[in-house]
């Protein structure tokens, strides 16, 4: 009885002995993320450092929420530094701990730093599932001003991702609740109808662009956000630029000149951008004397950036070398108190030190014995991951090989189609991208299809869209576009059960499908959101624009439209109706069908989209070669443009020359 007594009074002891430790070290940890938290924007390196010394101590002292604050801030830290992909690791481990505290705040704090991080680096998709995650924990938790937030996210995303209709659904929702709840944040606001502006400009409807750009630019005016205020005007006259009406070009870009806003490089774009302008409306001299003017700019801005840094190198190494003197104080203040502690709690161990030395090694033996057996555990566990990682990779690999096979083989196209190439480059080891070429009845039907999302999840719409393509073709034996198009809309509404209130798929995929009779040359045309390039060396002549559905640009390159209705997510059950367009091709003519990875690809000197302008003008360029060469040029343009950057996308181009 008496030894029971003297091991729990032991035990008792050293607990405390540990607990005051332990509360010396939390206290220096939470001095230590106060020093980080105020170094962040400043000098994220050191912020950085000192952050992973509070999460050593943290995890040493397994006190989880100082550890998942220490690693919030390291990855803030990263993000300054740009450090994205170690900055997501830290927010994705946050989140994992959030979840096993049941902390609802920080879970959706970590939910939209992922979805941030996310977005910075162009990985749209995986950003809207962090929002929406964010969401759902702000709508279960009833965190309304949240709610907004993470909506107008949601928003964003889907205006980058070219959605404009998901994206101003979200949009006019969050409006219609704060006309009810009486909100008044003008900021907010008029972030949201620079928004849905730039929905409207991707949508090409002029008059509502006109409206909700001057709301927005009426809003930033009022609260003084110049620099926001000169952007959403910027964008008016670029999107007036791309519609020809260049006189109201200069226009909103004179506004946006003459407005007093401290930002040299965006004034400087400013006047680049009105001497394009002043070019097509045919006044040279004014536009030279502009270029003069942004020539003197751009050296300004080097001159200003060049001294700007030298400033910024002079005041961190002062900084530093406060920050690091008040560390040393700080650090040495600390010390001596650590010291005293440590005095007395010495003082009281060494009187029992060797029964607390026997009942450690008690302890450490136990716990080494369990630590083998956690170790033989965790390496069965990892042996058994890199099984399944085996088998997913295999399975994926054997998935591109079924793929592969089930798309039409190369000799068929050359068989069919001799005057054409298919640039084809999945994203991933699967795509949702897919070509499709058919025969019947002396017709050549040949499509380019861009399903939901990319790798297996777009491979499988890939698989479901080839299958009622085919069985369209040879099954019912349409021939005519529209017609092909209107049962692959009901069939795949039908095969994802999407008029179903429960279980449904709301996935669906965007396309241009022809009809090409070889002999008259005649070729028939409908698309779903993917419009048809035609380029002919003179159209003038040969060709009357229906004003409602055909666009003719420059250098002959004419656009014929699409329906602006996807295939698929008919929840009424009944299946659109798409407009048949027909066309009399001419030698020398270049039919282009596309998906929209190649012109949303990043890349450039600024990191920016490709766009369909420029893909336009380097279709135009190479028509006149052969359709081997047309492809080589394409893949180069689009690997000098990409970089090093990752791909964003699958791209799938068809060209077919007569």
């Amino acid at each position: 009885m008496n030894c029971f007594r003297t091991y729990f009074f032991l035990v008792t002891l050293l607990f405390f002995c540990r607990l005051a430790i332990s509360q010396s070290d939390s206290e220096k940890t939470s001095l230590l993320l106060k020093s980080a938290d105020s170094l962040l924007s400043t000098n994220p390196k050191r912020a950085k450092s000192i952050a992973n010394e509070a999460l050593a101590l943290s995890e040493k002292n397994k006190i989880d929420s100082l550890i998942y604050k220490s690693r919030f801030f390291r990855g803030v830290a990263n993000v300054y530094m740009g450090l994205i992909n170690e900055a997501l690791e830290d927010f994705i481990t946050n989140k994992k701990l959030a979840i096993k505290l049941n902390n609802q705040i920080s879970l959706l704090e970590s939910l939209n730093a992922i979805g941030n991080s996310y977005k910075e680096i162009g990985h749209y998709d995986l950003a809207l599932l962090s929002y929406k995650e964010a969401l759902v924990v702000c709508e279960k938790n009833n965190m309304s001003g949240k709610t907004y937030l993470m909506k107008s996210n949601i928003a964003i995303v889907y205006n980058l991702l070219h959605k404009p209709d998901s994206s101003n659904l979200i949009c006019f929702d969050i409006l219609k609740r704060y006309q009810i709840f009486k909100k008044s944040d003008n900021f907010f606001l008029s972030n949201l109808y620079s928004t849905i502006m730039s929905n409207y400009i991707d949508k090409n409807i002029k008059d509502s662009v006109e409206k909700y750009a001057s709301l927005a630019i009426d809003i930033k005016l009022k609260i003084g956000d110049l620099v926001g205020y000169v952007g959403d005007l910027n964008n008016i006259s670029q999107f007036y630029y791309n519609q020809g009406e260049y006189k109201k070009s200069e226009h909103y870009l004179r506004k946006a000149i003459d407005t007093p806003f401290d930002n040299l490089p965006l004034f400087a774009d400013l006047k680049q951008q009105l001497a394009y302008s002043l070019i097509k409306l045919g006044r040279h001299e004014e536009a030279n004397e502009l270029f003069g003017e942004y020539i003197l700019l751009l050296d300004s801005v080097h001159k200003i950036q060049t001294v700007e840094k030298l400033s910024e190198m002079e005041v961190k190494y002062e900084t530093g070398k406060k920050e690091e003197e008040l560390m040393r104080l700080s650090a040495q203040q600390e010390i001596n108190t650590l010291k005293i502690r440590q005095s007395k709690i010495l003082t009281l161990v060494s009187v029992f030190s060797v029964l607390v030395f026997l009942v450690i090694v008690v302890v450490l033996f136990q716990q080494n014995k369990k630590r083998k057996e956690a170790n033989k555990l965790l390496q069965a566990q990892n042996n058994e991951i890199l099984n399944q990682k085996k088998e997913i990779t295999d399975s994926i690999n054997y998935a591109k090989r079924i793929q592969l096979s089930i798309l039409p083989p190369e000799k068929m196209v050359k068989r069919l189609l001799p005057d054409a190439f298919i640039y084809y480059k999945p994203k991933d080891v699967v795509s949702g991208d897919f070509y499709w070429v058919e025969e019947k009845n002396g017709l050549v039907m040949f499509a380019a299809v861009d399903c939901t999302g990319h790798g297996v999840p777009g491979a499988m719409m890939s698989v479901v869209g080839l299958n009622l393509l085919n069985r369209a073709v040879n099954e019912k034996e349409l021939t005519k576009p529209s017609d092909i198009l209107q049962y692959l809309d009901i069939g795949v509404t039908d095969t994802l059960r999407q008029n179903q209130i429960e279980g449904g798929v709301k996935d669906g995929m965007d396309l241009s499908l022809c009809t090409y009779n070889t002999s008259t040359k005649q070729l028939q045309y409908a698309g779903a959101f993917n419009n048809l390039w035609v380029v002919r060396k003179n159209f003038s002549s040969s060709h009357n624009l229906n004003s409602q559905t055909e666009t003719l640009f420059e250098d002959g390159l004419l656009e014929i439209k699409a329906d602006k209705f996807p295939i698929g997510s008919n929840t009424n059950g009944v299946a659109d109706t798409y407009t048949n367009h027909t066309i009399q091709l001419q030698k020398g003519d270049c039919v282009y069908l596309y998906s929209d990875g190649y012109a949303d690809q990043f890349g450039g000197p600024k990191g920016k989209k490709f766009k369909y302008n420029a893909l336009k003008k380097t279709l135009i360029s190479i028509s006149h070669l052969s359709p081997a060469q047309q492809r080589e040029e394409l893949n180069k343009t689009y690997e000098q443009w990409r970089g090093n950057l990752e791909q964003v996308d699958d791209v799938l181009i068809i060209g077919v020359c007569v």
